[in-house]
């Protein structure tokens, strides 16, 4: 069973993606926040993580140099979900090894679902992520 990391500060948010992933089947985990998601992904090893950036303690960005994807973790996809569009935080996160960078606000359930399988595929096969979906 696949794994996911949801990190998300907004109880009411984080619990609607969990709910969404567990009733498709995956094995979902949570952390409210960048310093919670750094100890919960080293110790679930997820295979992809749903990452917001603006959280308290420790943001996204911050998580994803101290989990460092780009060296240390690289067979984990790390999807950014965020209300954040700046375009340097869009170029930073994905420099830095996220996969994808969706917008909350203009993602469906059912678009997250697919986002995920395709992660999800895509490792599976060995391929690059389109980064603009």
């Amino acid at each position: 069973m696949s794994k996911i990391l949801v990190v998300e500060d907004q109880l009411a948010l984080r619990e609607g993606y969990v709910t969404i992933l567990k009733k498709a089947g995956y094995e979902v985990f949570e952390a409210a926040d960048g310093m919670a998601a750094v100890i919960e992904a080293e110790r679930v090893h997820p295979d992809v993580i749903l990452l917001d950036l603006l959280m308290p303690y420790m943001d996204g960005l911050t998580f994803l140099r101290k989990y460092d994807v780009r060296n240390k973790h690289t067979d984990v996809s790390v999807v950014i979900f965020s209300n954040s569009s700046a375009p340097s935080k869009v170029q930073e996160a994905l420099e830095m090894g996220a996969k994808r960078y969706l917008i909350k606000a203009i993602v469906s359930p059912k678009k997250l679902l697919k986002i995920v399988e395709e992660e999800l595929a895509s490792k599976a096969a060995g391929a690059a992520p389109n980064p603009a979906s």
